[in-house]
């Protein structure tokens, strides 16, 4: 419980809560840690959402399916990161999504019932974490805007170029890795993977850029 408590102190969502204060506040939440195999799912679409989780350990994968089975990734969520919670405090009742686990992946839940009932004694800490939910919530609402800009475009090859050089002014470096596979940069842009790997490799014969399986190169600036 002490590693446990440790760690959730360094995510974003706890950010602020001094010792004292987190071991009473984990206390309030009464949360739980629940594991998962790699690619089980870890909600399932059309289930009512009642909590929050944090990635303890592992890779969670926010999707959407169609009724012919095609899915798009709507957010990656790595460890220390939140996910859910938008549904949990929206009380839906039937969620449009899934998420599932890339990898083995451990869970830390907090109930949506906990988060806003108040700490009966002392300092209610659920303010600082509330704070932090929010400014977690403005940052995920930037990211869905830069998703729909990449989506947008026209064609498979500014799709490409308009993530790609994102990621490069995101990491500082014309060198970076992304966190998909082929298939799930496809879906993540919501392109066909063999038309978008054969533009890839159109752009690296053009000398645009360089790539071996996540690791990109841009060699160019605003190749587009």
């Amino acid at each position: 419980m002490k590693h446990l408590e440790e760690f959730l102190r360094g995510t974003a969502l706890f950010k602020g809560v001094p010792g004292e204060g987190m071991a009473r506040l984990l206390r309030h939440l009464q949360g739980a840690v629940h594991t998962y195999e790699k690619q089980q799912d870890v909600l399932h679409e059309g289930q009512h959402a009642a909590s929050a989780g944090i990635v303890v350990s592992g890779h969670i994968q926010i999707i959407r399916r169609d009724f012919t089975g095609n899915r798009d990734i709507l957010a990656d969520i790595g460890t220390g990161d939140l996910f859910a919670e938008a549904y949990a405090c929206a009380g839906t009742a039937h969620l449009p999504v899934s998420a599932v686990s890339v990898e083995k992946s451990r869970v830390y839940w907090i109930s949506h019932a906990r988060l806003f009932q108040p700490m009966e004694e002392g300092k209610d800490w659920r303010s600082v974490m509330l704070e932090n939910m929010v400014r977690i919530l403005a940052v995920k609402n930037i990211r869905l805007n830069q998703k729909l800009a990449f989506i947008s475009r026209r064609t498979i090859r500014q799709k490409l170029l308009s993530y790609l050089s994102e990621q490069a002014l995101e990491q500082e470096s014309r060198s970076f890795s992304i966190p998909f596979s082929r298939q799930e940069l496809a879906d993540f842009l919501c392109a066909d993977r063999s038309a978008l790997s054969s533009e890839l490799g159109r752009l690296q014969r053009e000398g645009i850029l360089r790539f071996r399986k996540n690791k990109f190169i841009l060699l160019r600036s605003n190749p587009e």
